[in-house]
């Protein structure tokens, strides 16, 4: 599905304190996570750009990696700073530590955000929560999440409430994604010692 002007903006400006170590970095099946992440987005993007702390941090082929205009200052600077270099348009955003993500969840959420054209943003709702790292949004809602950044605040879901979203409910989420494992957060060795092995039993033949 074609989607005019559209970028897809990964955030990697994480300190990644439970995982102990770049998360970014980290692999899974042979692949690091911001790898995936931009592997995802170029599927139904026409630019990708990684947001880090320091442009130089990272080197992905085929993405484009810019610093953070609000370093260390948790994702919503993130969004912003892929905002405003994507410029106008309907952009997706990813966590870079989210290697599940498909590509139909994606197409979901850049439908619905170019067809309420009223709309900042098109945001999954998962568990009663909005999930505002998997999300698409327009170029509207970089100003008032700007505005939200220097008001001093830093809650992305709060910040969700500074636009005019559409909700994605989780049961339309579900037809697309039966176990929902886009919206899986590698957070700690934990979370990555059990995708690989929900991998592995996928892999493993039923006797």
């Amino acid at each position: 599905m074609d989607f005019p002007r559209t970028c897809g903006i990964v955030l990697a400006g994480g300190e990644s304190r439970r995982m102990g170590r770049d998360k970014a970095l980290v692999c899974h099946n042979g692949t690091t996570m911001i790898e995936r992440a931009v592997e995802a987005l170029q599927h139904v993007t026409i630019r990708t750009i990684v947001v880090a702390s320091t442009s130089d941090k990272y080197c992905v082929p085929g993405a484009e990696v810019i610093p953070d205009l609000y370093p260390g200052a948790g994702p919503v600077g993130g969004i912003v700073t892929g905002l405003t270099a994507a410029g106008p348009g309907c952009h997706l955003v990813l966590a870079c530590d989210m290697p599940a993500v498909k590509e139909a969840i994606l197409n979901r959420l850049l439908e619905a955000a170019q067809d309420y054209r009223k709309c900042d943003a098109a945001v999954p709702e998962i568990g009663g929560e909005l999930e505002p790292l998997c999300a698409a949004y327009r170029d509207t809602a970089a100003p008032k999440l700007a505005a939200f950044m220097e008001s001093g605040r830093r809650s992305a879901r709060e910040a969700m409430k500074r636009l005019s979203i559409i909700k994605i409910p989780e049961e339309e989420l579900q037809l697309l994604d039966p176990d929902l494992s886009t919206f899986i957060n590698i957070n700690t060795p934990d979370d990555l010692a059990a995708l690989n092995d929900q991998r592995n039993q996928h892999q493993t033949p039923n006797t």
